[in-house]
């Protein structure tokens, strides 16, 4: 029995305020009905101990198309009624730390899902209830009214397009998606069985076992490499912040899987609005925090969250320090990590300065002579600070057997992150100093290292002079050095600095050729219109090693040391060679012939080039191409005559 009619008239436009609420806040009808239930588990924590009565939430459907959720908290007096459900975000919290939401906010927001909307509480020390109902407009009729027991119960008369919410495993599968760990049984129907679990190991000091358990119920995953338990609690200007859950990282095969919980309430089951992307990639885990509105329900909106940028610092140190720990106790399992997810956490570890410094020594990398080594570790082996790298296993592949020869070690930095991890690398306080393999090559003994071909100041100087006449390298540098039979022709060193700096000439190239400059940053797009980028290439520090232990450097030598005459010996080897290399058995007639000795050189820094593992450009390639053409036509003239 309703009496005592009373209206209330609410200040503001509800129907704006809704379309705001529902456009910018919420993430769709789920959301609204997650809040009411917030709400009525904040009405049972706010029970007294000794209530007799077991708590619980109940879901019920009824005919005309009404969805009621109930509870039998603490109810409302109609003081409490004209505060929180009178004013727009009003708060239910009243300094309870365990509340979760804002009653009104719920309320409102269930609003564009309804053609109406009953309110039913009664406190436990009233003897008669309140009622309020919302029918559109901009006024809540608030009455006085027999309510059966303490509590609230709201109703909704669900528009037609909502009618989904009136089908009972629809409603279990909200509960379960947004409320499963409320610490409150949730009913749906007549049920008497709990559709919500109400609790979960990461909300207690749990042993690692039942951390993965709850994991392997909660994301239906038993793929899980490394745990990292959250249990924190903090101040930030005066405001107490606090995080539990725990992280994990699955194996690369196995989706990302992530909730941000607040008081046990879904706020979002996703990472991206959490993490960037170098993170997201590898990070699962679930997190509950009591700071983050649980009205945010919008990634967007969640970003600009200042109580998400303390979350988002906790959680990137606590991975740091957890990966660190993986790899100092469980070096097996940090090491089949970073087999399945090394390139994301490298490049995770760039963008996130913390992450750089708990684990770039602990990086596991391949060598020429381990399976698995890092930096320290590789260090330890020598008595400089100095490591031998390779950045390409097929350019490296020819040199690797010098180095082996000589009994030094190459790391293999393969990863395109890796280029990042080298700058300001220091071990036990010392600067690392990374050097490509093919910078300064070890020298093999050999016959031909120990002729006075090898050895002669003049063979470098013909042969820069040749180079120069031959190319456009201004700054090339020629050096003479015995690689062995087996090593390569020619190799192109180039220090580091400039090598990511020609790699970035290279890819320019490569983009302004198919014509999308205009993807690129605009300095860049500048400096290739303004030809910088050419003179750049052309001026920029390289050293041609020719390894005089080959037979084809060891006769263009001959060649410019004799006038381009060969000795008798040497005409028979030129002989020889052109003969496999044609499969003709007629001798070669050679003359001085400087076209010849310009093709060889261009020959010679063609084959450096693409061995060098540098991007090269579909104009560079063409011209290592036809200077290769060139060569080839050239000797068959010369064996036709």
């Amino acid at each position: 029995m309703i009496d005592n009619s009373k209206h209330l008239l609410i200040d503001v436009d509800v129907s704006r305020a809704l379309e705001v609420l529902s456009a910018y806040v919420f993430a769709g009808p789920e959301a609204c009905i997650r809040e009411l239930i917030a709400n009525a588990a904040d009405s049972l924590v706010q029970l007294e101990s000794n209530y007799s009565e077991a708590p619980e939430i109940r879901i019920s459907t009824s005919l005309g198309r009404i969805l009621t959720i109930s509870d039998n908290g603490v109810g409302m007096t109609e003081q409490d009624v004209r505060l929180k459900l009178g004013t727009v975000f009003a708060t239910s919290k009243t300094g309870n730390p365990d509340l979760i939401g804002r009653f009104g906010i719920g309320f409102y927001s269930c609003f564009p899902l309804c053609s109406k909307v009953e309110v039913f509480t009664k406190t436990h020390s009233s003897k008669r209830g309140v009622v309020a109902l919302y029918e559109g407009g901009q006024s809540l009729c608030l009455s006085q009214a027999e309510v059966e027991r303490p509590g609230t119960s709201i109703n909704l008369y669900l528009k037609e397009e909502y009618g989904e919410f009136l089908d009972q495993r629809v409603l279990t599968d909200l509960v379960e998606e947004s409320c499963d760990f409320i610490p409150f049984p949730i009913y749906i129907g007549h049920g008497w069985i709990p559709v919500n679990r109400m609790d979960a190991p990461w909300y207690h000091d749990a042993s690692e076992t039942d951390l993965r358990e709850g994991l392997a119920d909660l994301f239906d995953t038993d793929e899980i490499l490394a745990l990292i338990p959250i249990q924190e609690v903090g101040l930030q200007s005066a405001v107490r912040l606090s995080a539990r859950g725990v992280l994990y990282i699955q194996t690369a095969r196995t989706t990302p899987a992530f909730r941000l919980y607040c008081r046990r309430v879904l706020v979002t089951n996703s990472n991206t609005g959490i993490f960037d992307e170098a993170l997201h990639s590898f990070i699962s885990g679930a997190i509950d925090t009591p700071n983050v509105p649980l009205v945010l329900s919008r990634d967007a909106v969640l970003q600009k969250s200042p109580e998400l940028e303390w979350l988002r610092g906790l959680l990137i140190a606590r991975l740091a320090e957890g990966l660190a720990n993986t790899a100092r106790v469980r070096n097996q399992q940090f090491t089949r990590l970073m087999a399945e997810h090394g390139p994301a956490i490298k490049k995770a570890s760039l963008e996130h300065p913390i992450l750089l410094d708990e684990l770039r020594d602990w990086f596991p990398y391949r060598s020429s002579l381990r399976s698995s080594v890092t930096v320290p570790q590789y260090l330890s082996r020598r008595k400089d600070n100095c490591v031998i790298y390779c950045d390409d296993v097929s350019v490296g592949g020819s040199l690797i057997p010098l180095y082996n020869q000589a009994n030094i070690e190459v790391l293999y930095m393969t990863d395109a992150v890796d280029a990042g991890l080298r700058v300001d690398w220091e071990v036990n306080g010392e600067p690392v100093n990374f050097k490509r393999l093919d910078v300064d090559p070890p020298l093999v003994e050999s016959k031909a290292a120990k002729t006075k071909v090898a050895t002669d100041r003049s063979s470098i100087e013909m042969l820069r002079l040749l180079f120069k006449a031959a190319l456009t390298e201004e700054s090339l540098q020629v050096e003479l050095r015995p690689l062995g039979p087996e090593g390569p022709t020619a190799v192109l060193a180039v220090p580091e600095e400039e090598r990511q700096a020609m790699q970035f000439v290279e890819i320019v190239r490569i983009y302004e050729q198919q014509g999308r400059l205009n993807e690129l940053p605009p300095e860049a797009q500048l400096m290739a219109e303004t030809g910088i980028l050419q003179m750049f290439a052309k001026f920029s520090t390289k050293t041609l090693i020719l390894n005089e232990s080959n037979e084809v450097v060891t006769l263009l030598i001959q060649r410019l040391l004799t006038g381009r005459k060969l000795t008798p010996e040497h005409q028979g080897r030129w002989s020889d060679l052109t003969a496999k290399l044609f499969r003709k058995n007629e001798p070669v007639q050679t003359s001085s012939n400087p076209y010849l000795d310009r093709l060889l050189a261009r020959f010679l820094f063609g084959q450096a080039m693409l061995s060098s593992g540098l991007h090269l450009s579909s104009e560079k390639l063409t011209v290592i191409s036809q200077s290769q053409t060139e060569l080839i036509a050239s000797l068959l003239r010369q064996t036709h005559h």
